[in-house]
């Protein structure tokens, strides 16, 4: 319970869109030093789900813009998105765990051969193929979770379209992440899980492979106005 305005329009907000939904309210948390607009939901069953959002979304979106901003996560809840998000945490992380483990066997093997004047070059092999899969694994990994994700985001944003029958709450929150650029965090670790968010959360946009965004978790945010309500662009 809160008697803050904003976050009780946010807890109807969720337990409406809950119902709707025809699941059970999840646990609302705010990411207190966040300024941005942004959200996200998590856990492996809708039995489990949580919902987090961004302090600066509250104050910036209107009601219309907020039940769209939680559709658009209660569609994720709806169709166990997050469960395929937090296992592929799971296999990238440990993917790079496999990388940094053969390229420590590497180092150890060289530093013994070195110092025993003995030819240690099993040691270095071993590293060296361990690197290998961990790497190839970690980049075919990535772009897995980036084309999956942008999928995913687009099918939530046609889900909040039936959730609310409203375009301008969903393509209102776009429109302003759009125009302010503003959805990215403070935290480090912002980029590995960027696509448990609404929109980019290393910014507006993720980083692009060579002009290409091969690793953007997120479909450009035009793109998905373009769709949802082209005439936000005009």
């Amino acid at each position: 319970k809160t008697d803050n305005g904003e976050e009780r329009r946010l807890i109807n907000v969720v337990d409406e869109m809950a119902l709707a939904a025809r699941i059970p309210s999840p646990p609302i948390y705010l990411l207190d030093h966040e300024s941005s607009i942004n959200a996200f939901a998590a856990g492996y069953h809708p039995t489990d789900a949580v919902v987090g959002v961004t302090r600066g979304s509250l104050p910036r979106l209107n009601r219309d813009e907020l039940q769209g901003l939680m559709a658009h996560e209660f569609s994720h809840i709806f169709n166990v998105d997050m469960r395929r998000n937090m296992q592929m945490v799971c296999w990238i992380g440990g993917l790079e765990a496999i990388s940094t483990f053969g390229r420590r066997i590497m180092r150890s093997a060289s530093k013994r051969s070195s110092s025993s004047r003995k030819n240690n070059g099993g040691g270095v092999i071993l590293g060296l193929a361990l690197f290998v899969v961990g790497i190839v694994g970690t980049f075919l990994a990535s772009l897995l979770r980036a084309a999956i994700s942008r999928q995913r985001e687009h099918l939530a944003d046609a889900s909040a379209l039936q959730f609310t029958r409203n375009p301008y709450g969903i393509g209102g929150v776009l429109w302003k992440i759009w125009k302010l650029k503003d959805s990215g965090l403070n935290s480090p670790y912002a980029k590995e899980v960027s696509h448990f968010f609404l929109s980019s959360a290393s910014g507006a946009g993720s980083a692009a492979f060579f002009d290409f965004g091969f690793f953007n978790t997120h479909p450009a945010l035009e793109t998905r106005l373009q769709r949802i309500c082209p005439e936000l662009l005009r």
